[in-house]
């Protein structure tokens, strides 16, 4: 999960109800506080592992399933790279695509978008 905010700390509650068998999720934020504080809040309330990341890097080579929540910017931050991503990842973008680099999801097998138009 990139992303530590309000909305992220409700898609690591979903993705602990929505994907049996989740053992760990990896958590990312600039602010480290926020990573912090999600962490200390959901560990205690959910059944799975959660473990801060030591970077946007770390946590996508560690990943099957990548979603983020960041900020929404018109033209796209572009932290996480191309050549991070490998086949058999999931993408879910909750930001618009602006914490993705462009040509991310040609390399992942799944790139979910709520709308074509958002899709890079």
């Amino acid at each position: 999960m990139f992303g530590c905010g309000v909305q992220g700390r409700e898609h690591v509650r979903y993705a602990d109800l929505a994907l049996p068998g989740l053992e760990t999720v990896y958590v990312h934020d600039t602010d480290e506080a926020a990573a912090d504080a999600l962490i200390a809040q959901l560990r205690p309330e959910l059944g799975v592992r959660i473990v801060k990341g030591e970077s946007a890097e770390a946590v996508t080579k560690s990943a099957e399933v990548l979603s983020s929540a960041t900020v929404i910017l018109r033209e796209p931050l572009a932290v996480m790279k191309d050549e991070w991503v490998t086949a058999g990842q999931t993408i879910v973008p909750c930001d618009l695509n602006t914490f993705w680099d462009p040509r991310t999801s040609h390399r992942a097998d799944k790139y979910l978008v709520d709308s074509p138009s958002n899709s890079p």
